[in-house]
C-alpha cells in the first residue's frame, strides 16, 4: 500500500514531463496489485478515471473538492466514490480516481457505472471500505480514451478531452475497448454472469 500512496501524490505527478503516461502507470498498479475490500467482498477496479486539480498547474474545474484527504483513502459523493490523492483543498491541490467499473472477484461478477458501484460495495459491507494488496497480479493491457460524459465548460478548459480514463482488459472483463468507448463482449454477457450497466 505504501507504493501506492507515495504515487498519489498530486504535485509529483504534475512534475513528471508527461502526465499521461504517470497517470497510465498509477492506473497499473491500482488496477493489478489492488483490491477494494468492504468486510465481505473483495473488488478488483476494471474502469477508473483520473481527476486532477491544482491551482496553479492543473486547475481541472470538474474535479469535486474535498480537504485533508490521505492518499489512498476512499471518498463517496453524490456520483460515486474516488480512491484519493494526498488532497488539500487550502492549499490548492486535490482529487480522485473514480471507480467506473468493478469486479466482484470471490464470483467474477461485474458492476458497472459510478453508483451502482459505489451502492454494491457499500450495501454490501460489513466493515469500512478499504485497500488491500491484491492475491493474485495480473499484467494486462490499460488503453486511455477520455472520460465519460465531461463537456467543455469554457473556452478556458484546458481538460475536458485529456485521456485519463482507464480500463482493464482481459478474458474476464465482458467489456473492451474501442477507439472511442467501451462495448460489451457478447461472448462473455452469454457465459458469465454480469451487471454491468452504461
Amino acid at each position: 500500500m505504501n507504493h501506492l500512496q507515495s504515487l498519489l501524490n498530486i504535485p509529483r505527478i504534475l512534475s513528471t514531463p508527461n502526465i499521461e503516461n504517470e497517470l497510465e502507470r498509477i492506473a497499473r498498479v491500482l488496477m493489478n496489485e489492488f483490491y477494494i475490500y468492504n468486510g465481505t467482498y473483495k473488488y478488483r477496479p476494471v474502469e477508473i478515471e483520473f481527476y486532477i486539480y491544482h491551482k496553479d498547474l492543473h486547475a481541472d474545474e470538474h474535479v469535486y473538492k474535498r480537504d485533508k484527504k490521505g492518499a489512498g483513502d476512499l471518498f463517496y459523493h453524490y456520483s460515486g466514490f474516488d480512491i484519493c490523492f494526498e488532497s488539500s483543498f487550502y492549499e490548492g491541490f486535490f482529487g480522485g480516481i473514480l471507480i467506473r467499473a468493478i469486479e466482484r472477484v470471490e464470483d467474477n461478477t461485474f458492476w458497472g457505472g459510478p453508483l451502482v458501484c459505489k451502492n454494491e460495495v457499500l450495501n454490501t459491507a460489513k466493515e469500512k471500505c478499504k485497500l488491500i494488496d491484491a492475491d493474485k497480479k495480473e499484467y494486462i493491457s490499460l488503453p486511455s480514451t477520455e472520460r465519460k460524459g465531461i463537456k467543455k465548460s469554457n473556452e478556458m478548459d484546458l481538460y475536458w478531452n485529456k485521456k485519463y480514463r482507464f480500463v482493464r482488459e482481459g478474458i474476464n472483463n465482458p467489456i473492451e475497448m474501442t477507439i472511442t468507448d467501451f462495448q460489451f463482449k457478447e461472448k462473455h454477457i452469454k457465459e458469465r454472469k454480469n451487471k454491468y450497466y452504461l
